[in-house]
């Protein structure tokens, strides 16, 4: 109860545009073993949990280097350890076919759209090029609804990547909140994300938030069991933006929080 408290009192705070509650409220409020993170690097350590998952949801902010860089870096310790994987991005599935010429070496300009393409993206689909060109067992696909299409974005990937889990564990990147795997609307409306959609129909799924320190020249990432004090806060900073209540518990929304810290600030 203590951390829907601490969410309760967030969530008002984030929507008054106040944030003054720190970590040491949560401190306090929480147990020693809340407080645990992952020992191996945040790649790793996914790359492991994500054996024991069917699926694996990354959320990220759009544009920031860390998150296709993190994936890249999931994608080749899953594989270093033997197995088959699947990833799935936040792509037109109109664009498949384009996107199944890249991966055998051939050119082609994959269309994504402008909110989510940046350099470091295009680098993440040349790293996936060159392991399935090396015979990797890896596929790529494209699951977010066409341009056209006016019906639910998330009810559009979840049909999406449910059809691709018998084939092999699935690693997808997406925007931050459709890896929420449950929300209670103040409306009452249910109108869930794609995680939520998934856990629904029984499937697995381990869903993962990121955050970014300040202003800095590097970062280094570090994976947070998401009832770590600073897991708890991003939660609910996160859950601030949408019209919902506060979760009983917060793994019932996340399961962990892969933190970005600064090692070099900005001269």
């Amino acid at each position: 109860m203590a951390v829907r408290s601490f969410l309760s009192l967030l969530f008002s705070a984030a929507r008054k545009g106040i944030i003054f509650l720190t970590s040491v409220l949560l401190f306090f409020s929480l147990s020693a073993r809340d407080l645990s993170a992952e020992d191996l690097d945040p790649a790793t350590a996914l790359a492991t949990l994500l054996r024991q998952n069917s699926v694996l949801i990354v959320g990220e902010t759009h544009r920031r280097p860390e998150s296709p860089r993190l994936v890249a870096d999931i994608v080749e310790a899953y594989l270093n350890a033997g197995g088959c994987l699947t990833v799935a991005l936040e792509i037109g599935s109109d664009q498949q076919p384009v996107l199944d010429t890249a991966m055998r070496g051939e050119h082609s300009a994959i269309r994504i759209h402008p909110i989510i393409d940046h350099r470091a993206y295009r680098e993440m689909l040349t790293k996936f090029m060159d392991l399935v060109q090396r015979g990797r067992c890896l596929r790529v696909h494209a699951v977010d609804a066409p341009e056209q299409d006016t019906g639910s974005k998330d009810a559009w990937m979840a049909r999406e990547i449910q059809a691709l889990i018998p084939s092999s564990p699935v690693l997808v990147l997406v925007g931050s909140l459709h890896v929420l795997k449950r929300i209670q609307w103040e409306s009452g409306k249910d109108n869930p994300y794609l995680a939520e959609r998934l856990v629904r129909r029984g499937i697995p799924v381990l869903t993962v938030l990121q955050e970014w320190e300040g202003d800095c020249e590097k970062r280094v990432g570090r994976l947070l069991n998401i009832r770590h004090p600073r897991a708890v806060e991003v939660l609910g900073l996160t859950l601030s933006v949408t019209s919902a209540y506060p979760p009983e518990e917060p793994e019932e929304v996340v399961d962990r929080v892969v933190m970005w810290e600064c090692v070099q600030a900005k001269k």
